[in-house]
């Protein structure tokens, strides 16, 4: 079970990750896009697929690494 400490220091070292930072930047850029109808409704369609099926893919292959270790 990890400690408080642990969980703290893992969580700020995520939020202050480049990647986090990014990801954030990324989002509210495509979201205020979206909201003003700068893009076109099926660009905002294809970009959530994209995302979703790339998140959930790589969900996928990871629990399939862990299974091939775990063998």
């Amino acid at each position: 079970m990890k400690t408080w400490k642990e969980i703290v220091e893992r969580l700020v070292w995520k939020i202050t990750s480049g990647r986090f930072v990014l990801t954030v930047i990324v989002g509210l850029v495509f979201a205020y896009l979206a909201c003003n109808c700068i893009l076109k409704e099926d660009r905002v369609m294809e970009v959530v697929l994209v995302v979703l099926y790339a998140y959930f893919t790589k969900k996928r292959l990871e629990e399939k690494k862990e299974e091939k270790k775990s063998n």
